[in-house]
């Protein structure tokens, strides 16, 4: 297909010739119909060029929203790594902490979700709890915890420590008890906002207690 400046040049040249032939009492036929061919070839050129500067406009976006989905992954990772380095902590003073998986058959294939995230176990404190994250200073309660809620909740009844562990904004970690989250529900409010809360206080626990590794 020629480029679009051989086609302007080649309009170019048969305008000059038709005027010509024109002034000589020739209305040029076959110059109009050539001229006229070669403007729809420069209109299916320039449906061409709009048809993949829109789906180069796709691509981009589709590689922006990969780039925000991955970034985001990689803060979520982030704040379990810092998790994974209380349970290793935990684990070198020689008591236990450990994450919660989904029940998956040998081939992958998924069974059940996970009760809530982690639990970990020092001597007179056994706390069980669910990491969430938020973009902002405020966390949206949503479907899909009322399940992990329930859960925490009976594990509260049992005696244990059982709370929402939420990262605000990236860096800023909370500890919110489960019957204040549910005191929350019960009042139909089910944004928690970053204020007012303790941070999470089991590394300061275990140092009042003197626990050395």
């Amino acid at each position: 297909m020629p480029s679009k400046e051989e086609i302007e040049t080649c309009k170019e040249e048969l305008n000059n010739y038709i005027e010509f032939m024109e002034t000589a009492g020739d209305n040029a036929g076959w110059a109009r119909y050539l001229k006229w061919y070669i403007e729809q070839l420069e209109h299916k050129i320039q449906v061409k060029d709009e048809a993949i500067k829109e789906q180069g406009q796709v691509i981009k976006d589709m590689c922006s929203e990969k780039k925000e989905v991955i970034e985001k992954m990689q803060k979520g990772r982030e704040f379990e790594k810092q998790i994974e380095k209380v349970i290793e902590y935990v684990e070198k003073l020689g008591f236990h902490g450990h994450k919660n998986y989904a029940k998956r058959l040998i081939d992958g294939t998924y069974i059940e979700g996970e009760k809530f995230d982690y639990e970990i176990l020092v001597p007179g404190r056994h706390d069980m709890f669910d990491a969430k994250q938020a973009q902002t200073d405020t966390y949206k309660i949503v479907k899909k915890d009322i399940n992990q809620i329930n859960f925490l909740k009976q594990c509260k009844n049992a005696g244990c420590n059982a709370y929402l562990l939420i990262c605000f904004e990236g860096k800023y970690v909370r500890m919110i008890d489960i019957d204040a989250v549910i005191q929350l529900l019960n009042n139909n409010i089910k944004n928690i906002k970053k204020e007012g809360w303790p941070e999470w206080d089991l590394i300061n626990y275990l140092k009042e207690k003197k626990y050395t590794t």
